[in-house]
């Protein structure tokens, strides 16, 4: 019989180990849950197995909540113990719908939800929470809400707030009429806008625009404009009317044929001569009187002096075919013998279907007529005057047509003679190039005074623009004047996008020394491209002045170019502005992550973009661009949140998120101004 004996040693198992970390978390946060060392581990999780000491998620989903099991190994021995882990959703928040809001609104409240929260951004103070516009200044504006719920879990939110500037309300010089029942339209720039009395002495009425005198004073009239974003600008117009001029001929007289040349006198002396219907002779607008036959010679009252850009020029709206000086707007005629000028606006009007001419017959016997221009007529600009203004002329007197874009032609007068009219057709015609001048109404169908122009071509030569820099002193003085020249210096030219997507041209200057009566028209040229002409605004006590001019966006690169002109007879002057810089080359732009959705078959860029410079600037649906399949253009491509156009304020910031397809590896880009590569991507999310 045989023995043997075995020894076994009973382990005690080890306590169940010791779980350390967090068992609550935000989503998004990380998750960190450790087993005690020395020993072996084995994790059991919702997402599966781990045999290390630790569980790290380092960004925690909802799928991470749950019982995590720890199993630990010593001496063939084990233990186990559980923790349950919660993972809370953030709370979706809201800042609200993106607004506009004007620069002198008062301050806007800001609501987000849930309620209870917190706003930062330019502008914004609180509790309780507002946006003020005036703070934050004209632009786009990011605002943040941030909200953290009862677990700590924080969210938030961006509210895009648009500050737009308040227009600049223009409602033109003052204006002296004569106490006459005929109606003066008023001309507010931006329009249209709507006119009331602002103080009222006379008992002139107002309707629209339409303003007609009833009594002698002085009225003042509100300019209020409102623009397409509700804003609102308001200016004054001084109206003085004046009892009208009679004037006196002197007593009649007796001249034997064969006597010579006399002057008349007449009370006003500015008052114009004219014959009367069936008289002989020849006078001069002056009254040097030169007997042919038995007739008499009465004055006619004199013409109203221009007191700004209002008389002188009229922009012509609403009419088709742009010319290639602008449609005619005003006329200048220079009486060589009496040295007298005239000033007149002009109006189109356009032919009925039988050839005849509209015009209204009161105002051309009025004294207070415009020119008519026969619209179309731009090789022979045909243009229809009172009958005594036409039958004045002579050859060698001069005349300047103005145009809407403040471009002007020089003519000198070459015959003038009385035609029929059925003649109309051939005269008018368009197969010589010059002015002609008829009379509107004609005295009779057979008396109809014609005067024909050709192009001072040596005039316009010695008339040729001169060009200024800015910070150069740019005289301001009438065509051949010796009186001391106003001055005008352009002292600074800013850019920036409208929401638009428009090119918003801000000038800067000062203004010196004008003259009673005078006023100065301003417009830009960048390439083919032309802004309307708009009367420079009053200067301040110190005699700057400012004012904002929009261009196509599309002008970047063109030399940009401002053109001067003095009202009246001032010549035009050039200031060189420089190149249109293209605002968004100074963006400053990183990729702050890239990477492909495989699931999909679509790539992921997210970049930041800063707007470093003085100016918004405005991100187009072309703003992001991927070269086409096979290489031959760049195109706009998938999709972009927040979703373009947007417009970046000053010293502002946006974030983009950019999903598309790529074409090819690597992926070409314009972002921009600029050209990307794009190498490397990653095959999951970050």
């Amino acid at each position: 019989q045989a023995t043997d004996l075995v020894q076994l040693t009973v382990l005690a198992p080890p306590p169940p180990p010791t779980i350390t970390g967090a068992t609550q978390v935000c989503e998004g946060e990380p998750l960190l849950l450790s087993g005690p060392p020395g020993t072996t581990w084995n994790w059991t999780t919702p997402q599966g197995t781990v045999s290390t000491q630790n569980v790290s998620i380092p960004a925690a989903t909802l799928a991470a909540a749950g019982t995590y099991t720890l199993t630990i190994g010593a001496g063939g021995c084990s233990a186990s113990n559980s923790v349950q882990v919660t993972v809370d959703p953030l709370p979706v928040v809201d800042a609200g719908a993106t607004f506009n809001i004007c620069l002198n609104a008062n301050a806007a409240p800001l609501n987000g939800s849930p309620a209870g929260g917190s706003w930062s951004g330019t502008g914004v103070t609180g509790p309780p929470w507002t946006f003020d516009p005036a703070a934050a200044g004209t632009g786009s504006h990011a605002l943040l809400y941030s909200f953290t719920d009862a677990q700590g879990c924080a969210g938030t939110d961006i509210l895009n707030v648009t500050v737009d500037p308040l227009p600049v309300a223009n409602a033109g010089p003052d204006v002296t009429l004569c106490n006459e029942p005929v109606p003066h339209t008023l001309t507010g720039l931006p329009g249209p806008g709507t006119w009331s009395f602002d103080s009222q002495t006379t008992g002139a009425t107002l309707a629209g625009n339409t303003y007609t005198p009833n009594g002698t004073g002085t009225d003042v009239i509100l300019f209020s404009y409102v623009d397409a974003f509700g804003c609102d600008a308001t200016d004054l117009v001084s109206i003085t009317v004046l009892e009208p001029v009679v004037p006196v001929a002197g007593p009649n007289d007796t001249l034997c044929l064969s006597a010579p040349a006399q002057q008349l006198s007449a009370n006003p002396a500015t008052s114009t001569w004219t014959l009367t219907g069936g008289s002989a002779g020849n006078v001069t607008p002056g009254g040097l009187y030169t007997p042919a036959a038995a007739g008499t010679a009465l004055p006619t009252p004199p013409l109203p002096a221009l007191t700004g850009a209002e008389d002188a020029l009229q922009t012509i709206g609403g009419l088709g075919g742009a010319l290639t000086i602008g449609r005619p707007s005003a006329l200048e005629i220079v009486y060589g013998g009496s040295e007298e000028t005239i000033a007149l606006a002009i109006d189109p009007s356009q032919p009925t279907t039988k050839g005849e001419l509209r015009y209204d017959e009161a105002t051309m016997l009025s004294d207070n007529p415009v020119a008519v221009w026969l619209f179309g007529t731009v090789l022979n600009y045909a243009i229809g005057l009172p009958d005594s203004l036409v039958r004045n002329l002579v050859p060698g007197d001069r005349i300047t047509l103005s145009s809407d874009t403040g471009a002007a032609l020089q003519f000198i007068v070459t015959e003038t003679r009385p035609g029929t009219n059925y003649e109309a057709a051939r005269l008018l015609s368009q197969n010589r190039l010059g002015l002609t001048l008829f009379a509107l109404p004609a005295a009779a169908a057979e008396d109809v005074a014609y005067a024909f122009a050709a192009y001072d071509i040596a005039g316009e030569e010695g008339a040729a623009q001169p060009a200024y820099g800015v910070g150069e002193r740019v005289p301001l003085a009438p065509a051949g004047s010796s009186a001391p020249a106003g001055q005008l210096t352009l002292t600074g030219v800013q850019f920036s996008h409208l929401a638009d997507g428009q090119l918003a041209v801000q000038l800067q200057g000062t203004l010196a020394n004008l003259a009673a009566g005078q006023s100065v028209l301003l417009s830009l040229t960048a390439g083919t491209q032309q802004t309307a002409v708009v009367p420079l605004p009053p200067a301040a006590a110190d005699g700057r002045w400012q004012t904002e001019l929009a261009l196509p966006g599309e002008v970047a690169g063109a030399p940009l170019m401002a053109e001067i002109r003095l009202l009246p007879g001032g010549r035009p002057a050039m200031v060189q502005l420089g190149a249109v810089p293209q605002l968004t080359s100074q963006l400053q732009i990183s990729v702050t992550a890239a990477y492909q959705e495989p699931a999909a078959g679509q790539a992921v860029l997210q970049l930041a973009v800063f707007n470093p410079g003085p100016g918004a600037v405005y991100l187009g649906p072309d703003f992001l661009q991927t070269l086409s399949q096979g290489g031959d253009a760049y195109a706009p491509a998938g999709q972009v949140l927040p979703r373009l156009p947007q417009l970046i304020g000053p010293e502002e910031s946006v974030g983009l998120t950019w999903t598309f397809s790529p074409s090819d590896t690597p992926v070409q880009l314009q972002i921009g101004a600029d050209l990307w590569l794009l190498e490397g991507l990653l095959s999951t999310t970050p």
